[in-house]
């Protein structure tokens, strides 16, 4: 990887780049980066802290804009953090569009203020509403961490449609770099732009080896422990999977324990269904796990089930890579979006078909050496999400470089 500081000459000023975060809490990542330590909340290396470490080595000044519901204001020396709540975030339909509005307008507020080169962006729906900025002189660099639409379920409806062709004159017009973290995100950016110029970079997330040191590779035994590691909501699946759990505690007993293991506005009403249905004595609730006890859940289990759902526009499902780098096999659909990164190490079954969890386990349970070929496959494919060439601070890299040479070659970048 080139040293852009080195490439560029000592009389030009710092870039000065916008990042529109996700909606972790960027500002408590730059609270633990700025401190030489890691968010504990997170097993992978974060998105955000990876961002403040490529902008440190190319001594950036920033802006970021996050929108977690723990409002924060940090601004210390060429960093300024703005985090507030966008009312309408989690919501659905218009409310869900009116909220995209909201957020690209403080977006706008902030480029009037900061006058950056570069706006890199995290996912919405409604990518062309930045366009404008493009007109401005912003380079933009969107980072897709979620795909156009769930894999197999294009877009059909008139509005979602029109999204979708104004999206693609985003990109071919107003776009210098796209960041992807799967190739189906990238593939769904050509298949409605058609022929583009702008570089994509593919990123993987990234894992520390030393954070793995005591999750050992899995040994085949009875029960077999299936994990669901996730948000406890309804959209997520794992209500459909105590459906599985009862199925299989009828057909095959003692065959299989479940360990749950997230936090979510369904917490305690999926508890409570645990106890309706009498599945205590074989499911286990954990709720919100920090990095040492999720590294623990993972340690005990044989199998991670991932119940992704056509309603959810996936990017690479992050509790699938986290299996395979566990060398935990994965139960889980297309939809995911991880085949193409980690397939060998996947027992597939057919999107939104719960029932064939089901099955899929049974033949788990009854044919070890699939089991086992499975595991096995993960030893190569995990090596993937330790390697920083790879990582999304590495396509950040590639992105923000390939912007300084082309500002640097218009002048752009002179005091």
């Amino acid at each position: 990887m080139s040293d852009t500081k080195a490439n560029i000459p000592p009389t030009l000023r710092p870039l000065r780049v916008l990042y529109m975060g996700g909606i972790g809490d960027v500002a408590r990542t730059w609270e633990h980066w700025r401190r030489g330590d890691r968010d504990p909340s997170q097993v992978n290396l974060t998105y955000s802290g990876m961002f403040y470490d490529v902008c440190s080595e190319l001594g950036a000044e920033v802006r970021v804009i996050g929108y977690n519901a723990r409002e924060a204001v940090i601004d210390e020396g060429p960093w300024r953090i703005e985090q507030a709540p966008v009312p309408g975030w989690n919501d659905g339909g218009w409310r869900y569009h009116r909220a995209e509005l909201r957020l690209v307008m403080r977006l706008w507020r902030a480029a009037s203020e900061f006058k950056p080169d570069v706006l890199v962006m995290t996912d919405i729906k409604d990518w062309f509403l930045v366009t404008l900025l493009r007109l401005r002189g912003i380079r933009i660099i969107p980072t897709m961490h979620g795909a156009l639409w769930p894999v197999g379920f294009p877009p059909r409806g008139f509005a979602t449609r029109l999204i979708e062709k104004f999206n693609a004159m985003f990109w071919r017009h107003a776009v210098d770099a796209t960041l992807c973290v799967s190739p189906e995100c990238e593939r769904q950016v050509r298949q409605i732009s058609g022929k583009l110029d702008s570089p994509f970079f593919q990123a993987r997330a990234q894992y520390v080896h030393e954070d793995f040191a005591t999750v050992t590779a899995p040994k085949y035994a009875s029960p077999l422990v299936v994990l669901y590691a996730g948000r406890l909501e309804r959209a997520k699946g794992p209500f459909e999977l105590l459906d599985v759990a009862s199925r299989l505690n009828q057909s095959h007993p003692r065959k299989f324990r479940w360990e749950f293991a997230g936090g979510g506005t369904a917490l305690e009403a999926f508890r409570q269904e645990v106890q309706s249905r009498g599945l205590e004595s074989s499911v286990v609730v954990h709720g919100m796990l920090k990095r040492p006890q999720m590294l623990e859940a993972f340690n005990r289990s044989h199998i991670v089930a991932v119940p992704t759902s056509s309603t959810f526009r996936e990017g690479l499902n992050k509790v699938v890579v986290e299996s395979v780098v566990a060398r935990r096999p994965v139960l889980t659909s297309a939809l995911s979006n991880a085949l193409d990164v980690v397939g060998e190490a996947v027992c597939e079954v057919p999107p939104d078909n719960i029932a064939a969890y089901g099955d899929e386990l049974i033949r788990l349970a009854e044919e070890p050496d699939y089991w086992q070929r499975k595991r096995d496959a993960c030893e190569t494919l995990r090596m993937q999400f330790f390697d920083r060439d790879r990582s999304w601070g590495a396509a950040l890299r590639g992105g923000l470089e390939h912007v300084m040479t082309e500002l640097a070659r218009r002048g752009k970048l002179t005091q």
